[in-house]
């Protein structure tokens, strides 16, 4: 995940595949991928990653009585986690 947020170049990476609501927020440091080619070359890159954030944004009828949603506000960087209880 974190390779992939430094690839679209994002601060913030929503993400639903876990299903669960979660917030990391992933300090300085570098990430170091080498990949081989079928005729054996390696290429080697170290890319710097700074203040990332990956968000696991919750799922709608998880559990059976209630859901988690999150509300993200672009504009100041805002995250809220809601609940809501079906009885």
């Amino acid at each position: 995940m974190l390779d992939l947020i430094n690839r679209v170049n994002v601060n913030y990476m929503l993400s639903v595949r876990s299903h669960l609501t979660f917030y990391y927020q992933l300090e300085t440091g570098f990430i170091k991928s080498t990949v081989t080619t079928l005729e054996g070359i390696f290429t080697t890159q170290t890319q710097e990653t700074k203040n990332k954030n990956l968000v696991g944004i919750g799922r709608v009828n998880k559990n059976f009585d209630q859901s988690t949603y999150t509300i993200y506000n672009p504009y100041n960087n805002q995250l809220e986690f809601r609940h809501i209880s079906y009885f």
